[in-house]
C-alpha cells in the first residue's frame, strides 16, 4: 500500500480524499492509507501544502502557489495569486471540478507546455518571418531596434504557442548572423 501511495503522489500530487477514493473505500482500507501515508510523512518521503501531498524530491511543493479561481470557461479557468498581484490562466483539463471562489494550489512551470516551445519548430517560424519582413532587415542594418516587431510576428505566426524567451534568443542568433 505504502508504494502505491507513494507512486500515485509521484505521478500526480493527492489530497488524502483522492487517496482514499483510489486505494480505500471502506473503513478498513481507509485506515491503512492514513497508516501509510503518515509513515510516508515521518520519513520525509511525502510533504504536505494547503492539504496536498507531494513528493519531496520532486521539489513539486516549493513551486506550488495557493490561488484562487476567479473565471472559469467551458475549457479553462483564471486564477487569481493569493496576494491578487497576477492571474494566471489555467487549461481546462487542469481545473480537475475546482469552481469559482475556491482555493487551489497551481503548479508554476520554468516553462510554458505548449506545442512550438521546441527550438526547432521556433527556429523555421523564426527563419520565416526574416525572410518576410525585408523592411525590418533592412531597418535593423541601420541600427533601428526591431526585436519587439519581430517577436510579436513571430507569435502571430505560431499561434500565440511559441515561447517568448525562446523566440527572442533565436531573433537576437540570427540577427547576428546578418
Amino acid at each position: 500500500m505504502r508504494d502505491k501511495i507513494e507512486h500515485a503522489i509521484q505521478n500526480q500530487p493527492c489530497t488524502v480524499k483522492e487517496l482514499k477514493q483510489k486505494f480505500g473505500g471502506e473503513r478498513g482500507a481507509d485506515r491503512k492509507v492514513m497508516e501509510a501515508l503518515d509513515e510516508l510523512v515521518r520519513e520525509a518521503v511525502v510533504c504536505q501544502r494547503q492539504g496536498v501531498f507531494f513528493t519531496v524530491r520532486s521539489g513539486r511543493a516549493d513551486k506550488a502557489l495557493l490561488c484562487k479561481v476567479v473565471k472559469l470557461g467551458k475549457n479553462f479557468a483564471f486564477v487569481m495569486l493569493e496576494d491578487g498581484t497576477s492571474d494566471i490562466f489555467i487549461p481546462g483539463r487542469f481545473t480537475k471540478g475546482a469552481m469559482p471562489g475556491d482555493d487551489v494550489l497551481v503548479e508554476k512551470f520554468e516553462h510554458p507546455r505548449v506545442e512550438g516551445s521546441d527550438e526547432g519548430a521556433i527556429l523555421a517560424i523564426v527563419q520565416d518571418v526574416l525572410a518576410k519582413n525585408e523592411k525590418a532587415i533592412a531597418d535593423f542594418k541601420a541600427g533601428k531596434n526591431v526585436t519587439g516587431f519581430l517577436v510579436g510576428q513571430c507569435m502571430k505566426a505560431s499561434k500565440g504557442q511559441g515561447n517568448p524567451q525562446i523566440i527572442n534568443k533565436l531573433i537576437a542568433a540570427e540577427l547576428a548572423k546578418l
